[in-house]
């Protein structure tokens, strides 16, 4: 867990420190301050999860996500710094928090850390993202397998796993 956090605070300190060093930018005006859209990788319940981000500033996206199916439900928020100027297709590094809750069968909740880079290709009416990263665990709790099941698999994951990060958003303004 020491890890986890310790990455954790890496790149916490590398967003915050682009955050802070955007200066104010004269094609600000051009970049897409709202965009919705879908977002896809290793995201329970089903692995896709609508998304609405924001650009408050140069070089920095905030954004929301969640999904809700039957009694699974997922939700989290991400941190984005971008490199290049605003309104062109960017590098970036992103932090993102997911908490997801299954109230089937056998309940299950996880608290996930996502830290990506990845590329985004910006165009009039939207942009287009695909990175990939490491996923943290940060905590993870499943029910016990129910009396007489035949085949039952408890918590076999490890505490991070390669993640991809791919996401298709549509400029709101």
């Amino acid at each position: 867990m020491g890890t986890v956090r310790c990455c954790a605070a890496m790149l916490a300190g590398w967003l915050c420190a682009g955050a802070a060093a955007a200066a104010p930018d004269p094609d600000w005006r051009s970049e897409h301050h709202l965009a919705s859209g879908v977002r896809f990788g290793v995201i329970p319940p089903v692995f896709a999860v609508a998304e609405m981000l924001a650009r408050p500033a140069p070089h920095l996206a905030l954004g929301i996500f969640g999904m809700a199916v039957d009694r699974r439900s997922s939700g989290g928020g991400e941190v984005m710094v971008e490199t290049a100027r605003p309104g062109a297709s960017t590098p970036y590094v992103q932090l993102a928090y997911l908490y997801y809750s299954d109230d089937g069968q056998r309940p299950e909740r996880g608290h996930i850390l996502y830290a990506t880079a990845g590329y985004t290709w910006k165009s009039a009416h939207g942009e287009a993202q695909l990175g990939g990263g490491l996923l943290f665990f940060l905590s993870y709790e499943i029910a016990p397998c129910p009396a007489g099941s035949f085949i039952c698999i408890g918590d076999v994951l490890p505490r991070a796993l390669p993640t991809l990060d791919v996401a298709f958003r549509f400029a709101a303004f």
